[in-house]
């Protein structure tokens, strides 16, 4: 199937539309101060699904579980 919200690939979705949010409050002069603080929220959500669900939560694209 085309989306199984998988933990792995949910939490890459929310990441990629973080990354998205920045790069529009970028090149939005109103939203230009929350710009950083939009990039610091989806670096540590990127680090999150790194450490976290890929090796903790068990899904399909982690390794939860492998000894």
């Amino acid at each position: 199937r085309f989306w199984g919200w998988d933990p792995k690939e949910t939490v890459s979705f929310a990441t990629w539309i973080l990354y998205a949010a920045y790069l529009h409050a970028r090149a939005t002069p109103a939203f230009r101060k929350a710009a950083p603080y939009i990039n610091i929220a989806a670096m540590a959500l990127m680090v999150f699904n790194l450490f976290f669900i890929n090796m903790v939560v068990s899904g399909l694209h982690s390794y939860a579980g492998l000894n």
